[in-house]
């Protein structure tokens, strides 16, 4: 409960080593490592590095429908200059998600 309190009030160090210990003591889950990656990226000022981009994927094979994994792995390649690839793969994500998902605006 603490790591998306931390990572809510911008605390990003905090919040990866808590998402980090959520992982070790109580398990994997797509929503602990999209978290991880969030404050991963959130640490790095908004940066989807490769240790980010490990939790997203992770998150991905725990859940495929995992929208906020989706969402910055596109971020990912945005950032990298492959835009068309990122705005294909957040096209994808839009078409998967339900028509009253926060992740659509």
């Amino acid at each position: 409960m603490l790591a998306p309190v931390y990572l809510r009030v911008q605390r990003f160090s905090d919040a990866v080593a808590a998402y980090r210990n959520a992982i070790r003591l109580a398990g994997d889950s797509a929503v602990r490592q999209a978290g991880l990656g969030e404050a991963i990226a959130g640490a790095a000022g908004g940066i989807v590095s490769a240790d980010a981009q490990d939790a997203f994927e992770a998150a991905l094979k725990l859940d495929p429908a995992n929208a906020k994994a989706s969402f910055y792995l596109a971020v990912a390649l945005a950032q990298e200059g492959r835009n068309k690839e990122a705005t294909t793969a957040w096209q994808a994500m839009l078409g998967t998600l339900p028509p009253d998902s926060p992740w659509r605006s």
